[in-house]
């Protein structure tokens, strides 16, 4: 048995072309819960009858309770089967139909009453089921006009969209993104010890004489201080003979020791014993010096440190890479109806956060900066319509907006003149390329032409404003029964510019 599941506005003439080119001897026909079979238990005795005359065998199943009904009237000599859960999981009703064989003797006159009813009754039924099958499909070709026009808006964060003005409410986006940068650190300093010992200072003068801590000593370009104050006594005259002061003597110079100690580090100020030093501001023929305990202990090295220039490359790069990474991720988060304003985003440095100073000693040093990027955005629905409204008086009488071929352009103007472009106001060249077509309410049109002939439907359609031209489709086409559907569901109406 083939099983064949009807649609529920499947009519008779589309259930028997899907029943008659089965090729089985029984048939099970499934209607659904609704079906407009239903209206009508003589569409299930037409259906049965057109299957037999076949040679099929014809079963009907639903859920549908009128159906049922319907079914179990068709033959109640017939019996009709219920399947349980397990056979059927549908809880489907067949019934198998015949037409019962008419043995009762009436009078002639009633069954001509009888035979007259049932034919008006399937008359009035055909005409109604004849008008409802067919669709209508409609192609109207209207005249169109090109319609382009430029008009400036000043987008503003914060204000309600102004036509009059031209003026469209605005958005802020904001966010705060954050980056780690290291790099070497390429500023130098030389560190060491300073050369140490101690020096003999010696007075020429007849009074003694006070230098003070720091006093500096020069020993060839290299200078030195002494560490401590120190009082070098003034020189003694011993005579050479000291019961005869006639004889003559000589001068030893007073003498004191004190520690030095070189003014720079290095190497180079190490000093031997012996070696001779100047007194710096003060005449080799009053004093003088010699280092009497070496001089020693200085040197050099050279240390990496972070240097002003450091700080300053470090912050561009991280700058300069964090704003583009900012700006890709503001443009990113602007939702699907929002479009982000180009230009107008404002980057602001939140945090430097360095692990070091200028000056301090290190290999590497890092910067930690956090940066906040504000934005200006525009709703592109809102756009859309406040530029409707602005073409308004530029679209002809009788014409309106094609909803089609509609291109919306952009272009921003920037800080120039008298024009702005800032995270809360931004001025904006808009320009609509679109098409005028003539006003024709589709759901109108279809109620115009429900029901009604080809002939009329013609003549409807002919008479409206600026059609170039149109075709209408009837299908099926059935003699007598060339009308536009009754159900505005079965008219399709297409609306195409030349």
């Amino acid at each position: 048995m083939t099983q064949v599941k009807a649609e529920i506005h499947d009519n008779i003439i589309t259930i028997l072309n899907k029943l008659k080119n089965i090729n089985d001897s029984g048939i099970e026909l499934e209607l659904p819960e609704g079906s407009v079979i239903f209206e009508n238990i003589l569409n299930l005795k037409l259906i049965q009858k057109q299957i037999e005359d076949l040679g099929k065998t014809l079963h009907f199943s639903t859920k549908d309770k009128v159906g049922l009904n319907l079914i179990s009237n068709l033959d109640d000599s017939s019996p009709i089967q219920h399947k349980t859960d397990a056979e059927q999981p549908r809880h489907a009703i067949l019934s198998k139909i015949t037409l019962p064989k008419i043995s009762l003797k009436i009078p002639k006159f009633t069954g001509l009453l009888v035979v007259s009813l049932v034919i008006l009754a399937i008359g009035i039924f055909g005409t109604r089921l004849l008008s409802e099958i067919p669709k209508a499909e409609i192609n109207v070709v209207v005249n169109s006009q090109p319609l382009t026009k430029s008009i400036e808006v000043t987008v503003k964060n914060g204000v309600p969209t102004d036509k009059d003005k031209k003026i469209l409410a605005g958005s802020p986006i904001e966010i705060t993104v954050n980056e780690t940068k290291k790099m070497e650190a390429t500023g130098e300093k030389i560190v060491g010890e300073k050369a140490k010992g101690k020096i003999s200072i010696y007075n020429k003068t007849d009074k003694e004489k006070k230098f003070d801590s720091g006093t500096k000593l020069k020993y060839e370009d290299n200078e030195y201080i002494t560490k401590d104050d120190v009082i070098v006594p003034a020189r003694t005259y011993i005579p050479t003979d000291p019961l005869d002061p006639e004889s003559g003597g000589t001068y030893i110079n007073g003498s004191s020791q004190v520690e030095v100690e070189a003014e720079k580090i290095g190497e180079e100020y190490d000093l031997d014993k012996e070696k001779g030093l100047e007194m710096k501001d003060y005449s080799t023929n009053d004093f003088s010096a010699k280092v009497t305990e070496k001089i020693e202990g200085g040197k050099t090295e050279t240390i990496k440190i972070v240097s002003q220039n450091d700080v300053d490359l470090i912050k561009e790069e991280v700058t300069k890479t964090l704003t583009e990474t900012s700006l890709e991720t503001l443009a990113k988060q602007t939702s699907k109806e929002d479009k982000l304003i180009v230009g107008s985003e404002y980057t602001n440095v939140v945090e430097d956060k360095f692990d070091f100073n200028v000056g301090d000693e290190t290999k590497e040093l890092s910067l930690t900066q956090t940066i906040k990027t504000i934005g200006l955005t525009y709703n592109t629905e809102s756009l859309d319509e406040m530029m409707e409204n602005l073409v308004e008086n530029f679209i002809p009488e009788g014409f309106v907006l094609s909803n089609k071929e509609r291109v919306l352009s952009v272009e921003i103007l920037g800080n120039a003149g008298t024009t702005v472009l800032s995270s809360n106001e931004a001025d904006i060249q808009v320009t609509l390329k679109t098409f005028v077509v003539p006003d024709i309410n589709e759901d109108t049109l279809k109620g115009k032409l429900v029901g009604k002939k080809i002939s009329e439907a013609q003549r409807i359609l002919g008479s409206i404003r600026n059609v170039k031209s149109y075709e209408l489709n009837l299908s099926p086409r059935i003699p007598l029964f060339d009308k536009i559907p009754k159900d505005e569901d079965r008219i399709s109406i297409t609306i195409e510019r030349e």
